[in-house]
């Protein structure tokens, strides 16, 4: 008999209870208390997953199946298709979605995740540093350096920023000493831990960074990726070089990257060319569905690629989610209120004035909504439908991966979805 949404709620919040409990355990290196964790709930683990529709939760519960029939102490994050768990030694292990092992690593320390079908290892030495090395998806050692070591000595190495954006931060053996060489992109290399002669600015998003050119120059400078992983195609190179004081640049988003220069916004395509500027510009957000927010004279607008303003004046104004975006504007009789415009400007609520106090983006279309004269938080959609009876007395915070975690009226923390259930009690183990 199918599991009705309140039992799947239910034994998944057990699931992620059990494994944050676990990877708290385990990372403080307490490791007979947390192999408990292996006793408990794979039967009804098991009974679960076909129930599953939320990828992310699906994520977590395929990890705790595997450490389960596997008897690891430890499975990481997938990405996309392989994971590095840890067996009862320490060691860690490669492997698939099915728990099949791939192959053993021996003790390491850090683990990237895979980007272009490479990943990032990183092994304590005994004399001091750390070892980085990279691997392809069936573990063997591919050739950092054209000169063809197969190693990195660092002092220190951070993989916070891989595999999304390319980027880690590195500090790199130099004859007896260390170098700090700031971010790279650690997924190529030319003849020493540096992209060809490129500073990292921005990470690698829609294959477009902004980068500087090292050398005499120091000119600011757009680059793509090329198929051929050791080598870099520059789209364009502004022949000027950069100042940080007086220039700012942003990661593409949505095509499109604001350079700022003194204070004029200019707006460039992933080709390079410009396609808007403005002095009188006093803020700029990134593009989110064809649309960007700006702080213009003092007002908030919405506007295009062009730069033509397709909605504004507001007093506030968030991203557009879903087709619909947040705004803070004031009526004909000069009353303020919140409300949902789409990417024209049009009010999408009936009768919105005074209908809620505040209005906030959760994820794929969905808003937290504060009720004039109340003081909690519900769901609704862009219509400003009620999407569940959850009531919310505070927003700790918002997931990347439609979840957020929010406390109830009894001060309770939970993690919800977008459709207002709650997953787990507490915080989702990452």
């Amino acid at each position: 008999m199918p599991l009705d949404c309140q039992q799947i709620s239910q034994k998944l919040a057990e699931i992620f209870e059990d494994l944050s409990s676990f990877d708290e355990k385990f990372w403080s290196g307490n490791i007979g208390q947390a192999k408990k964790w292996q006793t408990s709930i794979l039967s009804e683990i098991n009974e679960i997953l076909p129930e599953i529709r939320d990828d992310d939760l699906l994520e977590t519960a395929t990890r705790a199946k595997i450490a389960k029939e596997k008897g690891y102490d430890y499975v990481g994050t997938f990405t996309p298709r392989r994971a590095l768990a840890f067996d009862h030694q320490g060691d860690g292990i490669l492997v698939d979605r099915t728990g099949k092992e791939i192959c053993r690593l021996g003790g390491i320390d850090d683990f990237s995740g895979f980007r272009r079908g490479l990943a990032w290892i990183s092994e304590k030495r005994a004399e001091g540093g750390w070892r980085v090395y990279r691997i392809d998806q069936s573990g063997k050692r591919i050739k950092i350096m054209e000169n063809n070591s197969l190693e990195i000595v660092c002092d220190s190495v951070d993989f916070s920023g891989f595999p999304e954006s390319g980027l880690v931060n590195l500090k790199v053996q130099e004859g007896q000493g260390f170098r700090n060489v700031g971010n790279v992109f650690l997924d190529h290399f030319g003849d020493e831990p540096f992209v060809h002669n490129f500073e990292p600015l921005t990470p690698m998003l829609e294959d477009r960074a902004w980068v500087i050119q090292r050398g005499f120059h120091q000119t600011l400078t757009i680059i793509r990726s090329d198929p051929d992983p050791n080598e870099w195609n520059m789209v364009l190179d502004f022949g000027f070089r950069f100042d940080e004081k007086t220039m700012h640049v942003e990661p593409f988003q949505d095509g499109v990257a604001w350079l700022r220069l003194n204070k004029n916004y200019i707006l460039y395509s992933k080709n390079g060319d410009l396609l808007y500027q403005d002095d009188e510009i006093s803020g700029a957000g990134n593009f989110v569905e064809d649309r960007a927010i700006i702080l213009w004279r003092g007002g908030y607008y919405l506007i295009d690629k062009s730069g033509e303003k397709k909605a504004g004046p507001f007093e506030l104004a968030d991203d557009l989610n879903g087709g619909a975006a947040p705004v803070y504007k004031q009526d004909g009789d000069g009353i303020n209120y919140f409300t949902l415009v789409d990417k024209d400007g049009n009010e999408l609520l009936q009768h919105p004035v005074n209908k809620f106090s505040h209005i906030r983006n959760f994820t794929s279309g969905v808003f937290f909504a504060k009720e004039s004269g109340r003081n909690h938080y519900i769901l609704i959609d862009k219509s400003g439908q009620k999407v569940s009876d959850i009531i919310i007395k505070e927003i700790i915070s918002i997931d990347s991966g439609n979840l957020a975690y929010i406390k109830d009226l009894d001060f309770n923390i939970y993690t919800i979805n977008t459709k207002g259930k709650k997953v787990f009690n507490g915080f989702r183990s990452l």
